[in-house]
């Protein structure tokens, strides 16, 4: 065996203890928590070197290796605890809004619950509608009033952006261009709630007899969770007769009790809002006639230039006057359509002539009617 050789071999069994003894170590660092060298290169004797002699003969049994010391182990690195908060859930959103000849005053009634074992500081913020001029501002939290800031757009931008940025409710991108109100919470305690509440008066703008209102809801659609109650309630009062009341965005209840008064009710819960709050209404003009009349168009320079065509959409509200005098009631003919077949045996039969009994008693003189039944065919 050549000197070559023979360093080869004693180098091929130190690595070979070297590895077990590294394993041995791997499988102890989960204790220790230090650092570990691992070799993962040997570099091989330089032909110059003067310890290379002529072979000698190796006594027998050969020598073992050395054994590699282990290292000590080293301290824990100790790291200040790194807590991973869970957001505020919503438990309580209630707003109610009265409007008065475009005046409209806002109270916000909000819940917020703790999840998290620590106590909290956060900054409380609402996205200010567009258009709205605040002229009266309270807010109370738990019973005791805060102190607010009042941001405009420019100075608001910063921080919708900001809170974006950290990856935090992108829905707020919507708000930017608009103000802010934002006001420090502190403190809010391990699994408690936090109430606010908010008031605030606006001026609302009349487009063409049409007034509108908008509430910011749509930032919640990328919140935690769901608001497990969430209600609505809107006044509206007007010295001239209201016409036409529209929500493009939710499903309200509208009670009218009288000609110039009516109230829209929206409740749900368990619900994640996705868009914000819209109202319309329109007011009888002054000599106006007993049909209220609204239209409002928008022009789509995009669509335009897509499908070279000056396109655009068109909403008309039309609406009677509430209620209207028994004097102008028109007269009318109306056709009833009664099903007979033999699925409606029974007690669906019996509905059916109920129900038909009960509309005819409730025409107006001079009304008309016709009943048309079928079963196989008409």
């Amino acid at each position: 065996m050549t000197v070559s050789h023979k360093a080869n071999f004693r180098r091929a069994r130190l690595l070979m203890c070297a590895t077990l003894s590294i394993i041995i170590l791997l499988g102890q660092a989960t204790v220790y928590a230090g650092g570990l060298i691992v070799v993962t290169k040997t570099l091989p004797p330089a032909a110059n070197d003067a310890r290379i002699v002529a072979p000698q003969p190796i006594p027998f049994p050969r020598p073992g290796p050395r054994p590699i010391p282990r290292p000590r182990p080293r301290p824990p690195i100790v790291r200040p605890p790194v807590y991973q908060f869970a957001p505020l859930s919503t438990r309580i959103h209630k707003v109610e809004v009265t409007i008065t000849d475009q005046v409209a005053v806002t109270f916000i009634d909000q819940t917020f619950y703790n999840p998290n074992r620590v106590r909290l500081e956060g900054d409380f913020i609402f996205p200010l509608p567009k258009g709205a001029q605040i002229d009266k501002f309270t807010m109370d939290v738990n019973g005791k009033q805060m102190p607010a800031e009042l941001l405009d757009a420019d100075k608001a931008r910063k921080i919708y952006t900001d809170i974006v940025r950290s990856s935090r409710d992108p829905a707020l991108l919507e708000y930017v261009g608009q103000g802010m109100l934002k006001c420090r919470i502190f403190p809010i305690e391990p699994l408690s709630e936090k109430r606010i509440t908010l008031k605030y008066t606006q001026l609302l703008k009349n487009d063409s007899g049409i007034i509108g209102y908008q509430f910011p809801l749509g930032s919640k659609k990328y919140g935690t969770g769901a608001i497990q109650e969430l209600a609505f309630k809107v006044t509206l009062e007007s010295k001239q007769a209201i016409k036409s009341i529209y929500s493009p965005s939710h499903e309200v209840k509208i009670k009218r009790t009288g000609a110039n008064k009516a109230v829209l009710i929206y409740e749900d819960g368990n619900v994640r809002p996705d868009t914000d709050f819209h109202i319309y209404y329109s007011t009888q003009a002054q000599g106006g006639g007993d049909v209220g009349l609204n239209l409002m168009v928008f022009n789509d320079p995009a669509g335009a230039k897509l499908h070279d065509d000056p396109g655009g959409y068109f909403m008309l509200l039309a609406s009677p006057g509430v209620p209207a005098p028994q004097a102008q009631v028109i007269k009318k003919d109306v056709v009833f359509v009664l099903d007979t077949s033999g699925s409606m045996a029974g007690a669906k039969i019996d509905q059916a002539k109920k129900a038909m009994e009960f509309c005819i008693h409730n025409l107006n003189d001079g009304d008309r009617f016709q009943v048309v039944r079928f079963g196989t065919e008409v």
